[in-house]
């Protein structure tokens, strides 16, 4: 998870959301027909375990309110996933 914008999340610990990946130097191509990415982190305390990433063929498809609830969403999965490794 080193490179492209998923490991740009993974790295920094922020939501990335880029809505046109062609003008994105850190973009790697996976499917073709992807316009724009959203990618969460998803974290156990302060580390990174994973990225939640979702990818759409429209451009500028994500919005801030969509980056909120999948911050949320990942939140909610990092403390189920710790509270199971805790078992």
């Amino acid at each position: 998870m080193s490179c492209g914008i998923i490991g740009r999340a993974a790295r920094t610990g922020l939501p990335q959301r880029v809505g046109d990946v062609r003008l994105e130097p850190d973009y790697v191509e996976g499917n073709s027909d992807t316009l724009s990415e959203l990618c969460v982190p998803l974290m156990i305390g302060r580390h990174v375990i994973g990225v939640v990433n979702l990818e759409n063929a429209t451009l500028d498809s994500f919005t801030e309110a969509d980056e909120r609830l999948v911050t949320a969403i990942a939140s909610e999965l990092g403390t189920a996933l710790e509270n199971v490794r805790i078992i």
